[in-house]
């Protein structure tokens, strides 16, 4: 929870002015964007003092679609998305051959929202097993919702 404190200050009495934050006006005569309008963080429960300069590890979880049940580990080069979904579309394959689905059985391109849209006959009718990939490292493809992994990562089956 922020919170700010807001007083008069004597130097500002006259002309009806307010100080925040217990400091005193600038010596310049400015607003106090460095010292006067800064938010005030209490202290949290546990007794965390949060500051500038203090990182936080956030865990980033990719996900990627195979038609294989049994991974334990993503080879470098995999497909992964940050997406769910997107991975479980493009994990969807043929029962018959195994294989995944190709640009060319689309109907019109894929957008990476909701379902493809694919041609007549050319549905593919496997279900994936979507795999979770944490805090992988990765490089960016050109399209935003699908990247390739560098290395070897364990695969957590969801």
């Amino acid at each position: 929870m922020a919170y700010f404190y807001i007083y008069h200050h004597p130097a500002l009495a006259q002309r009806g002015g307010v100080c925040y934050n217990g400091s005193s006006i600038s010596p310049g005569g400015g607003i106090g964007r460095r010292v006067g309008l800064k938010i005030r963080f209490p202290l949290k429960e546990c007794g965390f003092d949060p500051h500038l300069g203090q990182g936080f590890l956030m865990e980033k979880v990719y996900y990627h679609g195979s038609p294989l049940s049994d991974l334990s580990f993503l080879r470098d080069g995999s497909w992964v998305s940050p997406d769910r979904n997107v991975a479980y579309q493009m994990g969807r394959y043929y029962k018959e051959t195994g294989m995944h689905w190709y640009d060319s059985d689309l109907q019109e391109k894929y957008n990476f929202k909701g379902e493809p849209k694919f041609k007549k006959d050319r549905v593919p009718d496997g279900v994936p097993t979507v795999y979770l990939v944490k805090n992988a490292n990765i490089t960016a493809t050109k399209n935003p919702q699908e990247y390739q992994l560098i290395g070897v990562h364990p695969a957590i089956k969801e």
